[in-house]
Protein backbone atom coordinates (compact mmCIF):
# COMPACT_ATOMS: atom_id res chain seq x y z
CA UNK A 1 0.00 0.00 0.00
CA UNK A 2 2.79 2.39 1.17
CA UNK A 3 4.99 1.65 -2.04
CA UNK A 4 1.15 2.24 -4.38
CA UNK A 5 1.29 6.01 -2.81
CA UNK A 6 4.34 6.78 -4.77
CA UNK A 7 2.47 5.74 -7.97
CA UNK A 8 1.93 9.55 -8.89
CA UNK A 9 5.34 9.97 -10.63
CA UNK A 10 4.53 12.61 -12.85
CA UNK A 11 7.94 13.34 -14.09
CA UNK A 12 7.45 9.59 -15.71
CA UNK A 13 4.19 9.07 -16.50
CA UNK A 14 2.04 11.29 -19.17
CA UNK A 15 -1.02 10.32 -19.40
CA UNK A 16 -4.66 12.19 -19.73
CA UNK A 17 -8.46 11.04 -20.06
CA UNK A 18 -8.00 12.50 -24.08
CA UNK A 19 -5.56 10.27 -24.97
CA UNK A 20 -6.99 6.65 -23.54
CA UNK A 21 -10.29 6.94 -23.33
CA UNK A 22 -11.63 7.35 -20.38
CA UNK A 23 -15.00 8.46 -20.37
CA UNK A 24 -15.20 9.30 -16.52
CA UNK A 25 -17.70 7.07 -15.81
CA UNK A 26 -15.04 4.59 -13.18
CA UNK A 27 -15.83 4.06 -9.64
CA UNK A 28 -12.94 5.82 -8.35
CA UNK A 29 -14.30 8.59 -6.22
CA UNK A 30 -11.92 10.99 -5.09
CA UNK A 31 -9.64 9.84 -7.72
CA UNK A 32 -11.47 11.59 -10.64
CA UNK A 33 -11.67 14.45 -9.30
CA UNK A 34 -9.70 16.15 -12.00
CA UNK A 35 -9.73 14.92 -15.77
CA UNK A 36 -5.87 15.02 -15.70
CA UNK A 37 -5.01 12.22 -12.51
CA UNK A 38 -3.29 9.54 -14.10
CA UNK A 39 -3.17 5.60 -13.11
CA UNK A 40 -0.72 6.02 -10.89
CA UNK A 41 -2.82 9.11 -9.16
CA UNK A 42 -5.66 7.34 -8.83
CA UNK A 43 -3.91 3.81 -7.41
CA UNK A 44 -2.62 6.37 -4.73
CA UNK A 45 -5.65 7.72 -3.43
CA UNK A 46 -7.09 4.11 -3.42
CA UNK A 47 -4.00 2.98 -1.24
CA UNK A 48 -4.11 6.00 1.32
CA UNK A 49 -7.89 5.22 2.00
CA UNK A 50 -7.13 1.59 2.82
CA UNK A 51 -4.27 2.83 5.18
CA UNK A 52 -6.32 5.65 6.59
CA UNK A 53 -8.84 2.86 7.76
CA UNK A 54 -5.88 0.70 9.04
CA UNK A 55 -4.73 3.56 11.24
CA UNK A 56 -8.05 4.68 12.54
CA UNK A 57 -8.58 0.94 14.00
CA UNK A 58 -9.75 1.09 17.65
CA UNK A 59 -6.98 -0.02 20.19
CA UNK A 60 -5.06 1.69 23.11
CA UNK A 61 -2.52 4.17 22.49
CA UNK A 62 0.71 2.53 23.24
CA UNK A 63 -0.70 -0.31 20.68
CA UNK A 64 -1.54 2.60 17.61
CA UNK A 65 2.00 3.65 18.47
CA UNK A 66 3.37 0.70 17.64
CA UNK A 67 1.40 0.34 14.50
CA UNK A 68 2.55 3.24 13.14
CA UNK A 69 6.16 3.03 13.53
CA UNK A 70 5.48 -0.63 12.64
CA UNK A 71 3.62 1.12 9.19
CA UNK A 72 6.22 3.51 8.31
CA UNK A 73 3.52 5.97 7.07
CA UNK A 74 5.86 8.90 7.54
CA UNK A 75 8.96 7.58 6.74
CA UNK A 76 7.74 6.21 3.56
CA UNK A 77 6.37 9.63 2.68
CA UNK A 78 8.97 11.31 3.52
CA UNK A 79 10.87 9.23 1.70
CA UNK A 80 8.40 9.77 -1.89
CA UNK A 81 8.11 13.71 -1.37
CA UNK A 82 12.16 13.79 -0.59
CA UNK A 83 11.96 14.92 2.56
CA UNK A 84 14.27 13.75 4.82
CA UNK A 85 14.39 13.08 8.61
CA UNK A 86 14.61 16.82 9.24
CA UNK A 87 12.44 17.93 6.36
CA UNK A 88 15.26 18.27 4.23
CA UNK A 89 14.61 18.04 0.08
CA UNK A 90 17.00 15.55 -1.59
CA UNK A 91 17.81 17.99 -4.08
CA UNK A 92 16.08 20.00 -6.34
CA UNK A 93 15.10 17.66 -9.25
CA UNK A 94 11.86 16.67 -8.97
CA UNK A 95 11.97 13.55 -10.65
CA UNK A 96 12.99 12.35 -7.50
CA UNK A 97 10.17 13.27 -5.71
CA UNK A 98 7.51 10.82 -6.47
CA UNK A 99 4.90 12.40 -4.88
CA UNK A 100 5.65 16.21 -5.13
CA UNK A 101 5.11 18.40 -1.87
CA UNK A 102 6.34 21.29 -3.41
CA UNK A 103 5.51 22.12 -6.80
CA UNK A 104 1.97 22.13 -7.73
CA UNK A 105 1.17 19.69 -10.77
CA UNK A 106 -2.55 18.64 -11.79
CA UNK A 107 -1.85 15.12 -13.13
CA UNK A 108 -1.00 14.23 -8.98
CA UNK A 109 -3.17 16.38 -6.92
CA UNK A 110 -5.63 14.18 -6.06
CA UNK A 111 -2.40 11.57 -4.80
CA UNK A 112 -1.02 14.75 -3.17
CA UNK A 113 -4.91 15.29 -1.30
CA UNK A 114 -4.91 12.14 -0.53
CA UNK A 115 -1.49 12.29 0.95
CA UNK A 116 -2.53 15.09 3.18
CA UNK A 117 -5.43 13.48 4.31
CA UNK A 118 -3.41 10.30 5.88
CA UNK A 119 -0.54 12.74 7.32
CA UNK A 120 -3.45 14.16 9.13
CA UNK A 121 -5.39 11.06 10.31
CA UNK A 122 -2.41 9.49 11.04
CA UNK A 123 -1.06 12.25 13.07
CA UNK A 124 -3.98 12.99 15.16
CA UNK A 125 -3.49 9.08 15.69
CA UNK A 126 0.45 9.56 17.21
CA UNK A 127 0.43 12.52 18.86
CA UNK A 128 -2.00 11.32 22.30
CA UNK A 129 0.53 8.11 21.94
CA UNK A 130 3.42 10.38 21.40
CA UNK A 131 2.96 12.28 24.63
CA UNK A 132 2.02 9.24 26.69
CA UNK A 133 5.04 6.99 25.78
CA UNK A 134 7.15 9.99 26.55
CA UNK A 135 5.62 11.07 30.04
CA UNK A 136 6.45 7.25 30.69
CA UNK A 137 9.65 7.63 29.90
CA UNK A 138 11.19 11.27 30.46
CA UNK A 139 14.39 10.22 29.40
CA UNK A 140 14.14 10.03 25.70
CA UNK A 141 17.33 10.35 24.60
CA UNK A 142 18.40 7.23 26.19
CA UNK A 143 15.09 5.46 26.03
CA UNK A 144 15.17 2.78 22.83
CA UNK A 145 11.16 2.99 22.41
CA UNK A 146 10.92 6.32 22.54
CA UNK A 147 14.06 7.57 20.08
CA UNK A 148 11.92 6.02 16.69
CA UNK A 149 8.99 7.58 18.37
CA UNK A 150 10.47 10.95 18.19
CA UNK A 151 11.24 10.61 14.93
CA UNK A 152 7.59 9.70 13.80
CA UNK A 153 6.99 13.12 15.25
CA UNK A 154 10.02 14.51 13.20
CA UNK A 155 8.70 13.11 10.09
CA UNK A 156 5.48 14.06 10.72
CA UNK A 157 5.64 17.87 11.58
CA UNK A 158 7.71 18.15 8.02
CA UNK A 159 5.06 16.45 5.86
CA UNK A 160 2.30 18.19 7.87
CA UNK A 161 3.83 21.51 7.21
CA UNK A 162 4.66 21.02 3.87
CA UNK A 163 1.14 20.08 3.35
CA UNK A 164 0.10 22.96 4.75
CA UNK A 165 2.39 25.02 2.95
CA UNK A 166 1.50 23.16 -0.28
CA UNK A 167 -0.21 26.25 -2.89
CA UNK A 168 -3.61 24.20 -3.23
CA UNK A 169 -6.17 24.51 -0.89
CA UNK A 170 -7.36 21.11 -0.58
CA UNK A 171 -4.31 19.56 0.38
CA UNK A 172 -3.55 22.82 2.78
CA UNK A 173 -7.10 22.29 4.05
CA UNK A 174 -6.58 18.19 5.03
CA UNK A 175 -4.34 18.90 7.60
CA UNK A 176 -5.68 21.64 9.69
CA UNK A 177 -7.21 19.42 12.05
CA UNK A 178 -3.65 18.22 12.68
CA UNK A 179 -2.09 21.73 12.79
CA UNK A 180 -4.32 22.79 15.22
CA UNK A 181 -4.10 19.76 17.55
CA UNK A 182 -0.51 20.68 17.26
CA UNK A 183 -0.60 24.17 18.81
CA UNK A 184 -2.76 23.29 21.21
CA UNK A 185 -0.18 20.51 22.65
CA UNK A 186 2.33 23.41 22.28
CA UNK A 187 0.26 25.39 24.54
CA UNK A 188 -0.26 23.00 26.94
CA UNK A 189 2.60 20.95 26.75
CA UNK A 190 5.44 23.80 26.31
CA UNK A 191 8.24 22.50 28.18
CA UNK A 192 7.39 18.53 26.95
CA UNK A 193 7.86 19.33 23.62
CA UNK A 194 10.78 21.21 24.11
CA UNK A 195 12.36 18.62 25.90
CA UNK A 196 11.42 15.19 23.24
CA UNK A 197 12.29 16.71 20.13
CA UNK A 198 15.45 17.37 19.10
CA UNK A 199 17.12 18.93 15.87
CA UNK A 200 20.32 19.56 14.64
CA UNK A 201 19.33 23.50 13.90
CA UNK A 202 17.93 24.72 16.83
CA UNK A 203 19.18 25.00 20.48
CA UNK A 204 17.38 22.55 22.75
CA UNK A 205 14.25 24.20 24.54
CA UNK A 206 13.18 26.61 21.73
CA UNK A 207 11.72 24.21 19.75
CA UNK A 208 7.83 25.85 20.44
CA UNK A 209 8.97 28.80 19.14
CA UNK A 210 10.13 27.57 16.02
CA UNK A 211 7.38 25.55 15.30
CA UNK A 212 5.26 28.53 16.02
CA UNK A 213 6.80 30.90 14.07
CA UNK A 214 7.13 28.44 11.08
CA UNK A 215 3.32 27.82 11.01
CA UNK A 216 2.65 31.23 11.45
CA UNK A 217 5.22 32.40 9.02
CA UNK A 218 3.25 29.37 6.30
CA UNK A 219 0.14 31.12 6.75
CA UNK A 220 0.86 34.18 6.02
CA UNK A 221 2.21 33.35 2.72
CA UNK A 222 -0.46 31.35 2.12
CA UNK A 223 -3.23 34.05 3.15
CA UNK A 224 -1.46 36.61 0.29
CA UNK A 225 -3.74 37.01 -2.81
CA UNK A 226 -1.98 35.78 -6.25
CA UNK A 227 0.43 38.52 -8.15
CA UNK A 228 -1.91 38.39 -10.71
CA UNK A 229 -5.12 38.89 -8.66
CA UNK A 230 -7.33 41.26 -10.56
CA UNK A 231 -9.01 43.22 -7.75
CA UNK A 232 -12.61 44.46 -8.73
CA UNK A 233 -13.68 47.86 -7.45
CA UNK A 234 -17.49 48.23 -8.28
CA UNK A 235 -19.27 51.45 -6.52
CA UNK A 236 -22.35 50.50 -5.29
CA UNK A 237 -24.75 51.28 -8.16
CA UNK A 238 -22.76 49.18 -10.44
CA UNK A 239 -23.04 46.19 -7.66
CA UNK A 240 -26.80 47.02 -7.47
CA UNK A 241 -27.52 46.89 -11.35
CA UNK A 242 -25.77 43.48 -11.94
CA UNK A 243 -27.81 42.25 -9.26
Amino acid sequence: LLDGMGGADAATVSYNNANTGNDGDDDLGDATAHDDATPGTMLAVECASCLREIVTRGMEEHKKVALLLELKVFGKLCKLSGLGGEGNVNGNDHRLRKLDLITVDGTQIDAVVAAAELVNTAGLELIPGWELQCQISPTSSSTPMVQPVNMLMNQCLELSFSCLAYDDIDVSGAVIDLVSRILVSLEKKESFWNNNIETTNLTRGTLCNSLLSRILSILHLRMKYPTDFQFDYEDEDEAEEEM
